[in-house]
Order: structure tokens, then C-alpha cells, then sequence
């Protein structure tokens, strides 16, 4: 079943036939898994589950408002919302496409998804609030200058009371795991575990204390 989407990006208020659509239907489309990057909604689900978990045990029924940078088209954000129907979501994603399927998947909070880069000042602007959490794949960081990492951990460090890592496959395999791949990225992770997926991490205070380019 292919489900039809807006063609603005702009959010309205869905129509009465949007509204009826079953989740479980949305799901048969391929999308659902293809834009978060797995090969199927299986291998989606076990690369989520860990992050869930951690999210959901910091959280616990907590009113948070809760904030995904890279958020893809919103699957994990709903999969952290069914453990905690208390939070309100948002999420900054460079896809138009993906952000429609988000606000597909969440329409009850489809204007919090936003089409844009997690490095701008504007857009961060917009975002301006207290997070009691923000998730993170670390290796985003790797890939844009100093002057635009900063700009996000200037933001991370005013509005996020909690900032969440993670990473999958090849980032980890590539990265020799997490805390290297989070080091790297000028965060250190805050937990115990040898082999972590995900983490609860903090920026370094001095930056002379992490390895970045």
C-alpha cells in the first residue's frame, strides 16, 4: 500500500481520510525502514531497541520534551513515545521527503519536524527550549567544520539536559565502537559499559582535551 503525502512542506491539519490510516499499514512501505538507513523494519527495530530502552528509563512517564537531530522519518521518536506518552517530540532532518514521513507517522506533533541542517544557527534558534533529552549519532560531527560543531554544542549545552549517543554497524566497525567514535567527536560517553550502542555522553569542557580536526 502506498500512502500519499502532502506535496508542500508546510504542516495543515490532515484531512479526515489521513487520519484514518492505520499504523500498521503505513509500515508495509518500504520507506519506513529505507529512510533511517536499515534493509528492513526488522533490522530497524533491533538497532532501536537499545536506545529505546536507555530513553525510556531515563524518562519514566516524565512530561519531557524530547528532541532528535537527524531524526530520519521519525520512527524512533514514536517507538520512545509508545513507552511514554507524556513526551513531545521534535526532530531536524535534512530530507523533505523524510520529514513528510514523519509528520505522517506523528501527525498529533507533525509541526515539530523540520526540514534543515543541525549545524544552523537559525534553525537552533527556532529550537530554542529546554530538551530533557537530545539524540545524536556522534559521527554527524565528523563531518562539518569546527565553527559549526560548535554552533551545535553551544546549543547542546543551553537547551539539552541530557544528550543521548549511538551508533550502528559500520560507525561502530569503522570507529573501533562508540566512545572512540564519540571522543573523536568531542563528546565523552558517561557510562560503564566495554561495548556500548548507546550512551548518555557529555561535551568536553576543553577542547584541547578531544582529537578533532
Amino acid at each position: 500500500m502506498l500512502v500519499k503525502l502532502p506535496d508542500k512542506d508546510v504542516f495543515f491539519p490532515w484531512e479526515n481520510e489521513m487520519n484514518s490510516i492505520i499504523i500498521s499499514e503505513i509500515e508495509l512501505n518500504d520507506w519506513y525502514f529505507l529512510d533511517n538507513g536499515f534493509a528492513s523494519t526488522a533490522g530497524m527495530e533491533s538497532a532501536h531497541k537499545p536506545i529505546i530502552q536507555l530513553a525510556s528509563e531515563l524518562l519514566v512517564k516524565k512530561s519531557s520534551h524530547i528532541l532528535d537531530l537527524g531524526c530520519g522519518n521519525g520512527a524512533l521518536l514514536r517507538e520512545i513515545m509508545k513507552a511514554n506518552d507524556c513526551i513531545v517530540p521534535y526532530g531536524i532532518e535534512t530530507s523533505l521527503e523524510k520529514v513528510k514521513h514523519a509528520r505522517l507517522l506523528i501527525p498529533e506533533h507533525g509541526g515539530n519536524f523540520h526540514v534543515g541542517n543541525m549545524f544552523c544557527k537559525g534553525l537552533l534558534g527556532r529550537l530554542d527550549k529546554s530538551f530533557e533529552l537530545v539524540l545524536l549519532m556522534p559521527g554527524r560531527l565528523l563531518e562539518i567544520d569546527r565553527v559549526h560543531r560548535h554552533t551545535l554544542y553551544n546549543f547542546l549545552n543551553r537547551n539539552a539536559k541530557n544528550i543521548m549517543v549511538y551508533a550502528y554497524g559500520d560507525w561502530l566497525t569503522r570507529f573501533e565502537g562508540l566512545g572512540r567514535l564519540a571522543g573523536l567527536a568531542g563528546l565523552r560517553l558517561l557510562c560503564n559499559s566495554k561495548e556500548p550502542v548507546v550512551s548518555l555522553a557529555a561535551i568536553y569542557r576543553d577542547s584541547e582535551e578531544c582529537r578533532l580536526p
